[in-house]
């Protein structure tokens, strides 16, 4: 509806995107925490997968423009140790906080979207979309 109400082709028009990524590494022991960095989308790990006593719930706090974005849709990719991938769909709750649970040995990348009107000076793109990821394993 949007696209139309702004009198937009329904073909032959332009997107541009950026991606907003963070890795969490464990170096040594792995001790450390998460903070926010600016970006214009973000995910805060809230938790540390490598901590001791981490209890594998992963909870991360989703930003856009400097606030919590809640109730947003949040892809999860898992990566099982021979390779399979598994994707399902999370929500953030009032806080903009995701919970998933995870498994020692898998790999994760978790995504939200910002689809938005552009900012930029190039006229033809027509839409902006806003990727933040966090990446992580369970060791």
């Amino acid at each position: 509806a949007s696209h139309e109400s702004r009198g937009l082709p329904r073909e032959n028009f332009r997107e541009g995107y950026t991606r907003h990524v963070k890795a969490l590494v464990a170096v040594g022991n792995g001790a450390g925490k998460d903070r926010r960095l600016g970006m214009a989308t973000e995910f805060v790990a809230l938790t540390n997968p490598f901590d001791a006593g981490y209890g594998g719930t992963m909870q991360a706090q989703l930003y856009y423009d400097g606030t919590v974005r809640p109730n947003a849709q949040v892809e999860v990719f898992e990566r099982a140790p021979g390779g399979s991938v598994k994707i399902s769909l999370l929500r953030t709750n009032g806080s903009g906080v995701v919970a998933l649970k995870t498994k020692p040995g898998y790999d994760y990348l978790i995504d939200a979207v910002v689809l938005r009107e552009p900012r930029g000076n190039d006229p033809k793109i027509v839409w902006e979309t806003l990727w933040a990821a966090l990446t992580f394993t369970h060791p």
